[in-house]
């Protein structure tokens, strides 16, 4: 029996709305971290940046550019993980996502892309770092770590544990700093 393959372009009916995550802050205020986010941001060489990748889009019109860049900016929301390293010590972990019109798959990607490079600055803190999203294989989410995974939590669930070996990659947890990418700068 012949079979026929076709390839077609890869099209998301909606942009993902996570982003990123920023790890390295001792605040957990969600309000601190979500200002300091949206300042980034706003910064006028960033936003900038932004209007040239979203001209990209199917946007054609330079004001709704402009206007959905500003859309992009006010939709950024925050999730904060309560993660722990070795030792129970304490490491806010900060999902960031934000809502776009924007269908275009490459320009989507271009700017996540960019996004994820910038600093990340508070006055305390210094420099946030963005955090390498991985795929958690028992429930095939990139929202948190594996040790927040609610899933084996759930009552008579029957899909395997947090703790088995074959389940989780050292090599893929999340939490751990890209590689590659300079420290922040003051």
């Amino acid at each position: 029996m012949d079979l026929m393959f076709q390839a077609l372009p890869f099209h998301c009916k909606y942009s993902p709305d996570l982003l990123f995550c920023l790890s390295g802050f001792t605040a957990t205020n969600v309000d601190t971290v979500l200002q300091m986010v949206r300042d980034v941001w706003a910064h006028d060489k960033n936003r900038h940046h932004i209007d040239d990748i979203l001209s990209t889009s199917e946007i054609e019109d330079e004001s709704l550019v402009y206007k959905a860049t500003w859309d992009l900016i006010k939709s950024v929301h925050i999730e904060i993980l309560d993660s722990k390293v070795t030792g129970g010590l304490s490491v806010p972990l900060f999902n960031i996502f934000a809502t776009s019109l924007i269908k275009n798959t490459k320009t989507w990607t271009d700017l996540r892309g960019f996004l994820h490079l910038l600093e990340y600055l508070t006055e305390l803190d210094r420099c946030g770092t963005t955090v390498a999203l991985y795929l958690y294989p028992i429930c095939h989410s990139f929202a948190h770590p594996h040790s927040l995974c609610p899933f084996p939590d759930i009552p008579l669930w029957n899909g395997p544990k947090a703790g088995n070996k074959n389940t989780i990659s050292r090599l893929h947890q999340s939490g751990q700093p890209r590689g590659g990418r300079p420290g922040c700068s003051l």
